[in-house]
C-alpha cells in the first residue's frame, strides 16, 4: 500500500499499556508513517480539534462512559472522522456509534497492524476526497456566482431546474421565480415554436453545442435578445438535464439592425465594408473584453488582382473578387465577422476563436481556395496573402491596432512569395 508521508493521529485511550500497544501495532507498518497524540480522557471538542488530527481512535472498551456520551462526541463538531476500538463484548455500542456519526469500527482481537492501517489509511483519505470536493464545489459555486453569463438546469421537457443569480441582474427574475416553470412561458411568441424544436432535438440527440439566438421576457415586460449555448448533462436526483449557458446580447442585434439600415455594406459581394467592419467589430471587442472571451482577426489580399484586371478586364477581377467573399462564407461561422474592406482587401474577426485556432483557420480557407484551383474551368488562380493575430481580453486594443498588426504580417508573408 503507498500512502501519504504521514496521517496525524490523535488517540483517545483511557490506559497506558494499551496506547503503547496501539502505537506499536501503527510503527509496525511500514508503508504508512503515523504522527500520533494520545490522551487518556474523552476530550472536549476544542481539545480533540488542537493540532488537526486527520483521524482519531476512540477505545471505548476502556472508557468508563455510558454510550450516550460517545453519541454526543461524534457529533460535538469534531473535525476530524472518528474509529473506534472495541472488544467484542462491546460491538453493539461501537456499531451504534458508528450511527451516530464514527466512520468505523474495528474489534480489537481482530485487528493486526495490517487491517488497523489499512482502515486509517482509507479513512483519511476518503476524507481528503471529500474536502477537495468541497473546495472544488465552492470554486464552482463562486464561479456560477459570479459569471456575467446565466447558467441554466432544464429538465428535458425545459422546466427549470436551477438558475444563477446573474438572471436577475439581467432580467430582473429572482432565480426562485423561474425555477420549476417551463423556460419556454418567457420565449417570444414568434421564437417559441423554433426553440422548443430546436430544443427537442438537441435533448433527443443530447447534442447542444449550436448557438441559439430567440427574444426572452424581462421582468418589466419588455423583450432581450438572448444567445444560448449547452450541452447534456446526467444528474443522479434529475437523470437527464440540459446545461444551458446563455447571455443579453440585445446591445448587439440593436447595432447589427442598425448597421443593416446604414450604408455600411460593400456594394460588390454583399459582406461589410470597411465602416460596417469597424464599427461591428468595435463593438464585439468590447463585448470580448467583458465577457473575456478570445478572438482572431484575419486580414488578407487577393494576390495578383491587377494582373487579373489588365489580363482579362475588369469584370473578371470584380468575378474573382465575388469567388474570394464566397470561399470567406464558407470557410467562417455565421456569427464572424467578415468584411471586404476595399480593393483586394479583406478581414475576418472570428468570434470566439483561441490563438491555437489560427493555424487551422488559415489552413482550412488555403484549402478551399485550392479546391476552388482544382475546380476552376479559368485560365487564372486564386491566391491570398494572409495575416492572422489574437485578441486576448486580459490585454484589450482597439480594431484598428489589430488590423494594423495583421497588415504587417501579411506583407510579410507577401514579400516572401516574391
Amino acid at each position: 500500500m503507498v500512502g501519504d508521508p504521514f496521517i496525524k493521529i490523535l488517540l483517545i485511550e483511557a490506559h497506558a499499556p494499551e496506547a503503547l500497544r496501539i502505537q506499536a501495532m501503527l510503527s509496525a507498518e511500514k508503508n504508512l508513517i503515523f504522527e500520533t497524540r494520545t490522551l487518556g480522557d474523552l476530550p472536549t471538542t476544542p481539545h480533540a480539534n488542537e493540532d488537526h488530527p486527520e483521524i482519531i481512535l476512540l477505545d471505548i472498551s476502556t472508557q468508563d462512559q455510558p454510550p450516550e456520551i460517545y453519541k454526543n462526541f461524534c457529533r460535538s463538531g469534531i473535525n476530524a472522522p472518528v474509529i473506534i476500538l472495541a472488544e467484542s463484548q462491546h460491538e453493539v455500542d461501537a456499531a451504534q456509534a458508528v450511527m451516530d456519526g464514527a466512520k468505523d469500527y474495528l474489534l480489537k482481537e481482530h485487528t493486526n497492524n495490517r487491517l488497523l492501517s489499512r482502515v486509517i489509511y482509507y479513512v483519511s483519505l476518503n476524507r481528503r476526497t471529500e474536502e477537495s470536493l468541497k473546495v472544488s464545489e465552492e470554486r464552482f459555486r463562486i464561479m456560477i456566482e459570479n459569471s456575467s453569463d446565466i447558467i441554466t438546469l432544464l429538465s428535458p421537457d425545459g422546466t427549470v431546474i436551477y438558475e444563477s443569480p446573474s438572471v436577475e441582474k439581467i432580467f430582473g427574475y429572482a432565480p426562485q421565480e423561474l425555477v420549476g416553470k417551463s423556460i419556454f412561458e418567457f420565449v417570444h411568441p414568434e421564437d417559441r415554436l423554433k426553440t422548443e424544436q430546436e430544443f427537442g432535438t438537441a435533448i433527443k440527440d443530447r447534442v447542444l453545442n449550436h448557438r441559439v439566438q430567440f427574444r426572452f421576457r424581462h421582468k418589466d415586460k419588455g423583450w432581450r435578445f438572448i444567445e444560448a449555448v449547452g450541452s447534456t448533462a446526467l444528474d443522479q436526483s434529475c437523470g437527464l438535464i440540459a446545461v444551458v449557458n446563455s447571455r443579453d446580447v440585445t446591445d448587439r442585434v440593436e447595432l447589427e439592425e442598425k448597421l443593416l439600415s446604414m450604408s455600411l455594406d460593400d456594394s460588390l459581394t454583399g459582406l461589410l465594408n470597411r465602416r460596417g467592419f469597424l464599427a461591428l467589430g468595435s463593438q464585439q471587442l468590447k463585448q470580448a473584453k467583458r465577457n473575456k472571451e478570445p478572438m482572431l482577426l484575419l486580414f488578407g489580399d487577393l494576390d495578383g488582382l491587377k494582373h487579373i484586371n489588365d489580363s482579362y478586364g475588369h469584370s473578371e477581377g470584380d468575378a474573382a473578387l465575388l469567388e474570394i467573399a464566397k470561399i470567406l462564407r464558407q470557410a467562417f461561422r455565421e456569427p464572424d465577422i467578415v468584411a471586404r474592406l476595399g480593393g483586394d482587401e479583406f478581414a475576418v474577426l472570428a468570434i470566439g476563436a483561441a490563438e491555437t485556432n489560427a493555424l487551422l483557420i488559415t489552413k482550412r480557407l488555403q484549402t478551399r481556395i485550392e479546391e476552388r484551383n482544382i475546380k476552376s474551368h479559368k485560365s487564372y488562380a486564386l491566391h491570398m496573402s494572409m495575416g492572422i493575430v489574437h485578441f486576448d481580453p486580459r490585454t484589450p486594443c482597439s480594431i484598428e491596432d489589430l488590423l494594423s498588426r495583421a497588415d504587417i504580417i501579411m506583407y510579410q508573408q507577401k514579400k516572401i512569395k516574391k
